[in-house]
């Protein structure tokens, strides 16, 4: 029960928590038994779909219980689509940007090659033209 911890005064003798152990649920009482722990137990302890599909077929309540971890796994692989999708695209702007990037500096560095071709060019001329005057 909730308490104040100085003076151990009872907020409330309605609300109570318990610890539910699901290493232990082969230790379950038959007290344990009668409220279901131990179907709660396996079912937060389930490893596979399988083991919650069993469950949900015993009861009711369990059926239910799995619907929603069903649904939430399902928002959750939605979550996680809509992520990596949204980590694609910044990859793809990434590379568009390099690319961009490079492309400029591509077409600088073939100017730059196109005028040393034409300076290679006037010296070849003069060269020629040295040549021929001797």
């Amino acid at each position: 029960m909730m308490q104040e911890l100085e003076n151990h005064n009872i907020y409330s003798s309605k609300f109570a928590l318990s610890v539910l152990d699901l290493t232990q649920i082969d230790n379950a009482t038959d007290i344990d038994k009668s409220y279901r722990l131990d179907h709660w137990a396996r079912l937060f302890s389930a490893t596979t779909w399988e083991d919650l599909n069993t469950l949900a077929k015993e009861n009711p309540i369990m059926a239910e219980a799995t619907n929603t971890i069903n649904k939430l796994t399902e928002d959750e692989l939605v979550r996680e689509a809509c992520f990596r999708r949204n980590e694609q695209l910044a990859h793809e702007a990434i590379i568009a940007r390099k690319l961009e990037q490079l492309t400029e500096e591509n077409a600088k560095m073939s100017a730059a090659l196109s005028e040393k071709d034409m300076i290679i060019v006037e010296l070849q001329k003069k060269l020629a033209a040295l040549t021929n005057d001797e």
